[in-house]
């Protein structure tokens, strides 16, 4: 993709790591072979993007990476600890990209995006044996995705280290 974007358009500006799975477990509960899944997807994706871009970036002498994290990692909720380790896992990934890169001209940023009104749920590992009726009591309605992709453009024109996208309240 990486490649065929450069020959197209001579040049990749913009990263943007959106890809991500939900996994719904106990701690206790958390299959090693889901978890290592979910890594795959949610850390190990991200970081193989980011390599396949940097070279280019690099030689352009700037451009922008924005990984999508989750608001998970900012609260403890019981259930989310498979999915939400690994967004941690992004996040600090990204915070350290960014400051290795920042001398090439390139951005690394990340964006917290809390509930968005998207099948994250009901793809979830785990959705059938761990999905509750509705979502826990205090957590506000879910945003729509044109409110975190507007956040995201944000974030790349600004170039920040962290965005949170707060929550609206119901």
């Amino acid at each position: 993709m990486v490649e065929r974007t450069v020959e197209r358009f001579g040049r990749v500006d913009c990263l943007v790591n959106n890809a991500g799975q939900d996994f719904n477990a106990p701690v206790e509960e958390i299959d090693p072979d889901d978890y290592r899944s979910i890594l795959e997807l949610n850390l190990i994706g991200a970081l193989a993007a980011m390599q396949a871009v940097i070279p280019h970036m690099r030689r352009q002498g700037s451009g922008s990476i924005v990984n999508v994290s989750s608001g998970t990692t900012k609260m403890i909720l019981t259930g989310s600890a498979g999915y939400s380790s690994s967004k941690a896992a992004l996040n600090h990934l990204s915070l350290v990209a960014r400051e290795e890169l920042a001398s090439d001209g390139i951005a690394v940023s990340v964006i917290y995006p809390y509930i968005t009104e998207t099948d994250l749920e009901k793809n979830a590992i785990g959705a059938d044996e761990h999905s509750m009726a509705g979502p826990p009591p205090g957590i506000p309605p879910a945003d729509p995705p044109e409110k975190v992709a507007e956040a995201i453009l944000n974030l790349i024109e600004s170039g920040e280290a962290e965005l949170s996208v707060v929550p609206r309240r119901g």
